[in-house]
């Protein structure tokens, strides 16, 4: 199990850090929307995008590839994928932005 192999110093940070965020968060947002917001900038970036495109080098690396021409499209996808992420933790950060400027 990871958490066993991991020193207990940076275990006890991570672990206070997320606490505080979640706690910090519920305090803070008017709607579970904007989570979910955040969720789906992550979630789609990644299945959309990376998962493909990592997979289809990590083959290449694996087995061998001759054209190059795949290789080109797979980190085209990977910048896609920064910028489709950015945009959508913009709009993210926005809608948190709004419902903290609504709840007070």
């Amino acid at each position: 199990m990871a958490y066993k192999d991991m020193r207990t110093s940076l275990y006890v940070i991570s672990t206070l850090g997320l606490f505080w965020s979640q706690a910090t968060l519920g305090i803070l947002l008017y709607d579970i929307s904007n989570v979910f917001n955040f969720l789906s900038a992550v979630g789609c970036t990644c299945i959309a995008f990376w998962f493909p495109a990592g997979y289809y080098l990590m083959a290449i690396k694996k087995y061998g590839h001759k054209g190059e021409s795949w290789k080109t499209s797979a980190y085209v996808f990977v910048v896609l994928g920064v910028f489709n992420f950015v945009v959508g933790l913009f709009s993210a950060v926005i809608g948190v932005v709004a419902s903290i400027k609504a709840k007070a």
